[in-house]
């Protein structure tokens, strides 16, 4: 089991560097398509991965985005259980003399410690799974300042692993299983500009509730709407090999080994 030691950084491998914190994890090898990768295991209870608050996640109406990932789901009749989520829990760090007339000793037990509360209710995105009439189903959801909230769903299997992208282009909400786009999809209908100050909560909802049972692997979110085309070779066209390239500027050449 896997957590972040409490000094240091550690930090994700996407372009950005995200400093990144796992809390009770396990790492494992899973097959995907037609290839091995590595894999994240969550108990059910307390394991987490969390992003701090970073605006570059807080996607307007206006803004395309996509989500992608492989995810092996063990869902019980009444839980919901999330994915990947920027919603309603931000952490904040307390000034050492809120709400109080006197000056307050800094010994004092959980001065200026971080604290995770409510953040509200508009975020750019949510992903999770519920029955519905027991049938399980996948949802992506968001919501803006003035509290209008779109949400589509789609019937989706609990038990292996599957391909979900959640996608919104041109100001429209899709999602994607095993590359394909399911019927339920249509218009977005925030319309403020998100100033959501949520982390990013990968496993759970907020660190406190709606803790995932199951494994996730190949998490991705991209600041543009892909295309069918590109979504359906997210799935179909992994097959573990490293992807190692390099672009040689003095002569022009670009190296690479897939895809």
């Amino acid at each position: 089991s896997y957590t972040t030691k409490e000094f240091g950084d550690e930090f994700d491998d996407s372009y950005h560097f995200n400093l990144i914190k796992y809390k009770k994890v396990n790492f494992s090898e899973k097959t995907l398509f037609n290839g091995n990768f590595p894999g994240i295991d969550f108990n059910g209870s307390e394991s987490e991965i969390k992003i701090e608050h970073d605006h570059k996640f807080n996607f307007n109406k206006n803004e395309d985005f996509t989500i992608t990932l492989q995810a092996n789901v063990s869902q019980s009749s009444t839980a919901t259980t999330y994915l990947i989520s920027k919603s309603t829990t931000k952490t904040i760090i307390p000034s050492p003399i809120s709400g109080r007339a006197r000056l307050l000793k800094t010994q004092t037990t959980g001065s200026s410690q971080p604290k995770d509360v409510f953040e509200g209710p508009q975020y750019p995105f949510e992903v999770y799974i519920k029955n519905v009439e027991s049938t399980p189903h996948i949802f992506f959801r968001r919501s803006d300042s003035d509290e209008n909230i779109t949400t589509y769903s789609a019937s989706y299997t609990t038990g292996s692993i599957q391909h979900i992208a959640c996608r919104s282009k041109d100001e429209n909400m899709t999602i994607f299983l095993n590359g394909i786009a399911q019927p339920n999809s249509g218009s977005d209908k925030t319309r403020t500009y998100n100033q959501n100050k949520a982390n990013l909560y990968i496993g759970n909802k907020g660190g406190t509730s709606n803790f995932l049972t199951g494994s996730l692997s190949q998490i991705n979110i991209y600041d543009i709407g892909l295309t069918d085309a590109q979504v359906l070779n997210h799935y179909s066209s992994s097959n573990g090999s490293p992807y190692v390239g390099n672009i040689f500027h003095r002569s022009g050449f670009l190296t690479f080994t897939h895809p």
